[in-house]
């Protein structure tokens, strides 16, 4: 059943749905290697499955950081196992998490260290809801992946659960009741089974970020991926606890019954994942099917829209985007829409959309869509010919984006170029080389590239093959194609600036 579960189909066939695919091979793995080293406790060998446990664990959260609320599952796995008795109590005895302790360690030290390169645990996302609302939204979302595990009829990348904003008794009382009806019910399912006790602690730690929905776009805030590992769990539990209770009932094929049900439901539920397989062919049957599931998302109609323009449908572009905007102003949209513009020759409504997105509230959008932005507006100046207002807006650009700082002089150079100012070019272009080898961002590269080709055309073969060498240096990784193109183009410069 959890092999061929469609909410699966996110996870494989969407590279967003990697780290928990990742996670779970990882996290299962220091499992194993910890119940190891609790059975070889008084073996040579225990050292080195602790250590193999760790290092799997460090993996795990270095996939995906919710391995760091899923620490206390090795309590439980180290801890004394009754399964006829208590296989909670256990858990509350010291020895337990001092035995865990080592993982708990690695957690910390993750943890800290993150927090010193980011600076931050997490930064809000755009259009996040409040902590008030999440609180007020997390029994629906605990009812939803419950639907989803055990009835999953309605398939899509994105959901029209938006996060509640007052009580109601459909939107919190009713899913609250039923929500701790299902956690006690677990709860005394799980507490004499030491195998139910850890599949219950799989699928509630394992999903409890999913309720976090203040780092989540307010339309984005729940996911078919965000089950891969909880579904596990969840399976766990159900499955043991239907053989044990056809046991019980008196039932000498107990095992038979739960093998056939599976095959049952391994079929109807694979039957459903192949038909949602085939959504997930192209990008613009992916988001109509999306748009169909959740009409009220701005963000998937935005979606919707980038996929029909990669395809040059303009025109059901224009509608996709118009359809987001009508949602929610969201610059991205803006933006799509005026690329839209520019390729149909309407530079003036491009610019009109653009420089109304720029004026939107700074916290409304990140630093590399605002790149974005001023990119397309510095464009839709050039095809204007409009070059001294494309070389101001890139080094206004320029001032309030210092982390994209070569990715924007390159494009600076390139405006004096076409205003025969060469050598300004050529000294923008120096500045920013340093920088260009540091900068993440592809474009930032062509820095290397431009200098390359503007010494060789200064007549400087020595300066120009240096320059080129150090482009293709540093985007021997990059396997964009633009930058492919840009690759070629240099090696074939490089060639003639060899030659003697």
């Amino acid at each position: 059943i959890f092999a061929v579960h469609p909410v699966h189909t996110e996870s494989v066939a969407w590279i967003s749905g990697s780290p928990d695919i990742l996670f779970a091979f990882f996290f299962l793995l220091s499992i194993i290697f910890a119940d190891k080293w609790a059975a070889d406790a008084r073996q040579k060998r225990r050292t080195s499955y602790l250590l193999i446990s760790l290092l799997f664990y460090a993996l795990a959260i270095g996939s995906k950081e919710i391995g760091l609320v899923c620490a206390p599952i090795f309590a439980l796995v180290l801890a004394p196992k009754n399964d006829h008795k208590d296989a909670i109590g256990p858990l509350m005895g010291e020895p337990a998490w001092r035995a865990a302790a080592p993982f708990f360690a690695i957690a910390a030290i993750y943890f800290f260290a993150r927090m010193a390169v980011l600076g931050y645990v997490s930064r809000p996302a755009e259009n996040a809801t409040d902590i008030v609302s999440a609180i007020l939204t997390a029994p629906a979302i605990f009812v939803f992946y419950l639907r989803q595990m055990i009835f999953p009829l309605w398939l899509g990348p994105n959901y029209p659960l938006r996060p509640v904003e007052s009580i109601g008794m459909f939107s919190v009382v009713l899913p609250a009741i039923l929500s701790l009806a299902i956690i006690a019910a677990s709860y005394f399912a799980a507490r004499r089974s030491f195998v139910r006790t850890m599949g219950a602690a799989i699928f509630y730690l394992t999903l409890l970020p999913a309720f976090f929905v203040t780092a989540f776009p307010s339309d984005q805030i729940v996911h078919d991926r965000y089950l891969y590992l909880p579904l596990f769990g969840f399976l766990i539990v159900v499955a043991t606890l239907a053989s044990e209770r056809l046991v019980a009932w008196g039932s000498t094929n107990a095992e038979k019954f739960v093998l056939a049900a599976s095959v049952v439901f391994a079929v109807v539920l694979g039957w459903l994942a192949f038909s949602y397989n085939s959504v997930w062919q192209t990008n613009v049957g992916l988001w109509q099917h999306a748009v169909k599931i959740d009409d009220r998302s701005a963000s998937t109609w935005l979606q919707l829209g980038a996929a029909l323009a990669e395809g040059t449908d303009i025109d059901a572009a224009f509608y996709a985007y118009d359809r987001s905007l009508e949602i929610r102003k969201d610059p991205l949209a803006m933006m799509g829409r005026s690329r839209g513009l520019i390729v149909k020759g309407d530079l003036d409504g491009a610019v009109r959309d653009l420089q109304s997105a720029l004026e939107q509230p700074a916290d409304s959008f990140n630093a590399y869509t605002m790149f974005q932005l001023y990119e397309a507006l510095a464009v839709a100046f050039q095809e204007a010919n409009k070059l001294t207002e494309a070389e101001r807006i890139l080094r206004e650009a320029r001032q309030r984006l210092p982390i994209y700082r070569a990715a924007l002089t390159e494009k600076i150079a390139v405006i004096l170029y076409l205003q025969n100012r060469k050598p300004e070019a050529l000294a923008e272009l120096e500045s920013a080389r340093e920088q260009a080898k540091r900068e993440m961002l592809a474009a930032s590269k062509r820095v290397l590239l431009r200098l390359g080709m503007l010494y060789a055309e200064m007549g400087r073969k020595g300066e120009s093959k240096v320059a080129l060498e150090e482009f293709l240096a540093a985007t021997a990784s990059l396997k964009e194609s633009a930058t492919l193109r840009d690759r070629k183009q240099a090696a074939e410069l490089l060639k003639q600036v060899s030659t003697r």
